[in-house]
């Protein structure tokens, strides 16, 4: 029997850790929300990044006044987001955008989160491009 104690004490401490990690998810706003949204949000945010980057090459480097502006098909025919309408953030919402305070500044793009309200903490915190992740 010495022989499978060390194996139970493994299994039992893969199992506590485990336990662990899964209150921390919970507490941090939920293993769901910290997969599946902040990822859709991560994917969005650099898709209007993109596309934002896009019009800017080809506008003398200056990135649009509003997201709205890449939905519009410019003189070309090309538009910048080919998309029915303008994405949304997991709670339905539009995201946010401020164009570039300098000439040589990049445009802010992000959202509130779940609560829709500046700051919180888990789903309620905000997302932005320029948070690292």
């Amino acid at each position: 029997m010495r022989k499978s104690t060390p194996i139970i004490a493994i299994l039992g401490a893969i199992i506590l850790l485990a336990l662990v990690v899964l209150v921390a998810r919970i507490v941090r706003g939920g293993a769901h929300f910290s997969g599946t949204m902040s990822s859709k949000v991560v994917a969005d945010i650099a898709s209007i990044d993109s596309a934002c980057d896009h019009f800017a090459e080809l506008n003398g480097g200056h990135y649009p006044d509003s997201l709205a502006v890449l939905m519009v098909r410019d003189q070309n025919g090309q538009n910048f987001l080919s998309l029915p309408h303008l994405p949304r953030d997991p709670w339905g919402r539009v995201y946010l955008y401020e164009p570039p305070a300098t000439q040589n500044g990049r445009p802010r793009i992000w959202t509130h989160g779940r609560d829709g309200l500046p700051g919180g903490e888990g789903p309620d915190q905000d997302f932005d491009k320029r948070m690292p992740r």
